[in-house]
């Protein structure tokens, strides 16, 4: 008896966690982040105003609308394209287009950043500490000019503004050379990483550059 009874039980648990496994879908975004989830629902088909709510695996009900959205690829292979190109709304890539350019801002989210521009950050915000800042007369009054401000402005614009050098990114994944589209979408994402990077290390550097000052006087 007891027996039989183990028996049911692990049937019943595995019957539901394959049939979990089965409903399982990937829900692709348009910044190439990929998340695993076990249903959803359209409440509108309107690109620009529905939205898609999901849960996630963890059993956590979240929403996103349409136009975050690029695909739900189901667990069969079936997939399932929102994104919709608009040439009048500056959607230009065609769907084709657009999913080699999210593969390459995913593919992006596994590489490292070099720890450098993080180190970049932190001296161009230490540096806003240690800056004088001159006043300007109007007046009676004065106003004072922080110049130290625009030193991790200009480090995160050029930060920004240097991807990684496409022919490099050819040779680097020889399989995509002739994929311009995932290029572009691998060196956005590389792009916007270094801007991120540089701002944590610029206000980390602001806080250390203050507190370094304030001991030293």
């Amino acid at each position: 008896m007891k027996q039989f009874l183990l028996i049911n039980i692990l049937t019943i648990l595995l019957f539901a966690f394959f049939s979990g496994n089965a409903q399982q879908s990937d829900l692709w975004l348009r910044n190439g982040k990929k998340i695993t989830i076990s249903s959803y629902t359209l409440d509108s088909l309107d690109y620009y105003d529905g939205k898609i709510t999901y849960t996630t695996i963890k059993g956590k009900e979240k929403s996103k609308y349409l136009e975050d959205i690029f695909s739900i690829i189901k667990q069969d292979g079936s997939e399932n394209i929102l994104y919709e190109q608009n040439m009048d709304l500056g959607e230009i890539l065609t769907p084709v287009e657009m999913k080699s350019y999210v593969l390459g801002l995913h593919d992006m989210r596994n590489t490292k950043i070099s720890p450098l521009v993080g180190i970049g950050g932190f001296a161009s915000g230490f540096i806003v500490a240690i800056t004088p800042t001159p006043e300007i007369k109007f007046g009676d009054s004065s106003v004072p000019i922080p110049l130290g401000v625009f030193v991790p402005i200009t480090y995160t614009a050029i930060m920004g503004a240097t991807p990684p050098n496409g022919d490099k990114l050819k040779q680097k994944f020889p399989e995509k050379a002739n994929d311009d589209n995932y290029i572009l979408g691998y060196q956005t994402g590389i792009r916007k990483k270094r801007i991120k990077h540089s701002l944590i290390g610029a206000v980390i550097g602001v806080a250390a550059g203050f507190v370094t000052v304030a001991i030293v006087n």
